[in-house]
């Protein structure tokens, strides 16, 4: 319930970037502009400047008629016949401006022309933005040249018609209370996060994004609704297989299920699509680490540093189960680095000794002991840990205060029986 869905969102929140992330998709990893404008990043020159034609049509049409609006457009370009009528209302558009540049005294049509395509050249053109095809705001600027021509040509229309100079207050009025109304309604919209992208949803169906926006709404609601955030996940990879987002967050929602095995799976994926991403990776860890697939995790543990603690404990423990303290040692020293506690140092000991390292095995199992106060288990690792080393009364020392503290220790008064009937 929402307990669950606070630790999701926690979890994506950890996952999405390195950042915590807005419930807006778009503000997810913040990345430099060579990983979102190119010419190498799926999505060619003239697929781009096909989809511009529509996208600068629909531009002009809400300036007139701002009913329709959409937050998101997505990142896939328009193809078949979508962007025919935006190409011939571009064509017609270009042909008129140099009719008029022709025409001393049509020039300033011209100039207003020049300003609406040269103020929008740099988002609309053939310059592919692989983030967002299209995007409402790129326009604002470029709107201009439209309102002061539509101013002109409503001013001519009232000279010609001459029309009653009352007619005027009440027709701006008029226009104004429904530009108002439009403005309210709309800002509603966004006064509801799945309302917002349910929106998005209706107007671009094809829009993958659309959908992890209303999923994780979702993961947010008090109530449990996870499994109506999942089908949206799906749905946007379904869309789009090639969204990062969605495949990381199917992972971190089955990381909150502990169902491993498709976790697993997920993340795998998403990091096939960014390999160098962190959170991924870390999930991918997790995810191994439940399977208990604990090699398979050391090359993904490598890249996170020290940035999961937990991770590293898991590891660690496992390969000094397994007599592998030589490639445990690395992964201990960095949890002592930043989480540093007696029974890190005593576990760091134990790694030491299996690599042969005696004399700093010794010394950390001195300082492991030193800090542990009554805890029993500090002191059986380090007992444990002198016995690798061939230390017999260290090891000894270190048992025997551990059955001090708690006579009914098995595992206490088992390796000191060891101990004891050890050689010197």
């Amino acid at each position: 319930m929402a307990t669950r869905s606070a630790a999701l969102l926690a979890l994506w929140t950890r996952a999405a970037s390195g950042q915590p992330m807005s419930i807006h998709i778009r503000s997810a990893p913040v990345r430099s502009r060579t990983e979102s404008v190119g010419f190498n990043l799926g999505i060619t020159w003239y697929e781009y400047a096909y989809t511009q034609a529509w996208a600068i049509a629909r531009y002009l049409r809400l300036l007139l008629i701002p009913v329709g609006l959409t937050f998101d457009y997505g990142q896939q370009p328009i193809r078949g016949a979508a962007g025919i009528p935006g190409a011939l209302l571009l064509a017609a558009l270009l042909t008129g401006a140099v009719i008029a540049w022709r025409r001393p005294e049509r020039r300033w049509l011209a100039f207003l022309a020049v300003w609406f395509f040269f103020v929008l050249a740099p988002s609309s053109s053939v310059v592919p933005i692989r983030t967002d095809v299209a995007a409402e705001r790129r326009v604002y600027l470029a709107s201009a040249a439209v309102f002061l021509l539509l101013v002109l040509g409503v001013d001519a229309l009232r000279r010609r018609l001459a029309w009653p100079v009352r007619t005027q207050p009440i027709a701006l009025g008029v226009v104004a209370l429904v530009l108002g109304v439009l403005t309210f309604m709309r800002g509603r919209v966004y006064a509801d996060t799945e309302v917002l992208y349910r929106d998005v949803i209706a107007k671009a169906p094809n829009n993958a994004r659309g959908y992890v926006g209303v999923g994780l709404a979702m993961v947010q609601s008090e109530r449990d609704r996870s499994s109506e955030a999942f089908a949206m996940f799906r749905r946007a990879v379904e869309l789009d297989s090639s969204y990062f987002a969605a495949w990381q967050l199917l992972g971190t929602m089955e990381l909150a299920r502990q169902n491993w095995p498709d976790a697993a799976k997920y993340y795998t994926r998403a990091l096939q699509l960014e390999p160098g991403n962190l959170p991924a990776t870390d999930g991918l860890v997790r995810s191994l680490i439940g399977l208990r697939q604990f090699d398979a995790t050391l090359p993904h543990l490598d890249r996170l540093g020290d940035s999961d603690i937990d991770a590293l404990w898991a590891v660690s423990t496992h390969l000094i189960e397994q007599g592998r303290g030589v490639e445990a040692v690395k992964y201990l020293e960095l949890i002592a680095k930043r989480a540093p506690s007696a029974m890190t140092v005593a576990m760091l000991s134990a790694a030491y000794a299996q690599a042969n390292r005696v004399d700093e095995a010794t010394a950390a199992a001195r300082a492991a002991t030193s800090a542990a106060g009554d805890t029993v288990g500090v002191y059986i690792i380090a007992g444990r840990a002198m016995m690798i080393a061939r230390r017999f009364d260290d090891a000894r020392a270190y048992l025997q205060r551990a059955v001090t503290i708690d006579p009914a220790s098995e595992p206490a008064k088992r390796a000191l029986d060891a101990a004891m009937s050890a050689r010197p």
